[in-house]
């Protein structure tokens, strides 16, 4: 299969996302761009608190809002979007492997295992298992 790659375009719009999650306080435990072997393409996944507290509908359009405000740095479609809660199985195997705080740069992981969850290809922008704690820490 032929994949396409992630490209610079989407790596910027990924970071420009973040900044804005991080603007709005909207707290993040993992923003990655992670490769679906399954469906063959890349989604920008954001595991947030928030997904948890008010289930997806509430969280997609909070998110639908961000992007529609911000088109001019995002140039992201809903559909490039994963929103998931932080217990998810991929998320809490990335947040107790590798650790992203705000700021913290970027990790990319390439045909690597998380526990037992394979990644053919990932680009992480964060990835803190207490993302509150994390954000109050670099307000402070």
């Amino acid at each position: 299969m032929v994949r396409e790659p992630l490209s610079a375009e989407m790596i910027d719009a990924g970071s420009h996302l973040l900044a804005i999650l991080d603007q709005e306080h909207i707290p993040a435990c993992g923003v990655f761009w992670f490769f679906d072997l399954n469906d063959g393409q890349w989604f920008l996944v954001l595991a947030l608190p928030l997904y948890d507290s008010f289930g997806p509908r509430i969280t997609y359009a909070k998110v639908r809002g961000l992007l529609q405000n911000h088109q001019e740095q995002v140039s992201l479609r809903l559909r490039d979007i994963r929103l998931v809660s932080p217990d998810d199985p991929l998320v809490r195997a990335l947040t107790s492997s590798v650790k992203i705080g705000i700021g913290g740069g970027r990790v990319r992981l390439h045909q690597s295992r998380l526990n037992d969850v394979y990644v053919e290809d990932m680009l992480v922008y964060r990835s803190a298992a207490d993302a509150r704690a994390t954000y109050q820490r670099q307000s402070a």
